[in-house]
């Protein structure tokens, strides 16, 4: 089963920079719903062609999650 990515975004302008997390199908989508939101939130011009995505480094084998015992 295929799942969502983490895409982590940038969008900086001038001085300004934002960066945010995003579940995306692939870098294309993940711009444009990262556009999408700076738009909505902040009123931003923002279109995907000026959002930097790169994949999030998946989380370190070594952390792990255990389910707590009940006692």
């Amino acid at each position: 089963m295929h799942r969502e990515s983490v895409f982590v975004c940038t969008y900086a302008q001038g001085g300004d920079r934002v960066v945010g997390r995003v579940r995306a199908w692939d870098h294309r989508e993940a711009a444009q719903l990262f556009a999408l939101e700076l738009q909505s939130e902040d009123a931003l011009p923002v279109g995907p062609h000026d959002v930097t995505v790169r994949a999030a480094r998946p989380a370190s084998p070594r952390l792990r999650i255990r389910p707590v015992s009940k006692r």
